[in-house]
C-alpha cells in the first residue's frame, strides 16, 4: 500500500512494505478511522497519524474475515510503514 497525504504547507508520502495483501475491503475506512483516532483522541502529530493510519490500513488488509482488526495486529504493522515529508 501506499498513500500521499497533503496539507495546505505539506506532502507526506507513506508505504508498507509488506506485499501479501488479503482483502482490501475496509481498508480505505480503516486508514480514515486510525488517523482520525490518532489525532483526535490520542494526540499523535500529524507524522504519527499517518503512520498510524496506514498501520490500521494493512491491518485490515492482512484479514480475510471482515472484521475490525486489533490494536495487536495494528501494533505489529507500524513496524512495516515508513513516511516521508517530501
Amino acid at each position: 500500500e501506499k498513500d500521499i497525504i497533503a496539507t495546505q504547507d505539506e506532502i507526506w508520502f507513506a508505504e508498507t512494505d509488506y506485499h501479501e495483501i488479503v482483502n482490501l475491503i475496509g481498508a480505505g475506512d480503516a486508514l480514515v478511522a486510525g488517523f482520525a483516532i490518532s489525532l483526535t483522541e490520542e494526540g499523535k502529530n500529524f507524522e504519527e497519524a499517518i503512520e498510524f493510519s496506514m498501520a490500521c490500513a494493512l491491518a485490515s488488509a492482512l484479514r480475510e474475515e471482515e472484521e475490525f482488526s486489533s490494536r495487536e495486529e495494528v501494533e505489529k504493522c507500524l513496524k512495516c510503514v515508513k513516511v516521508k515529508r517530501l
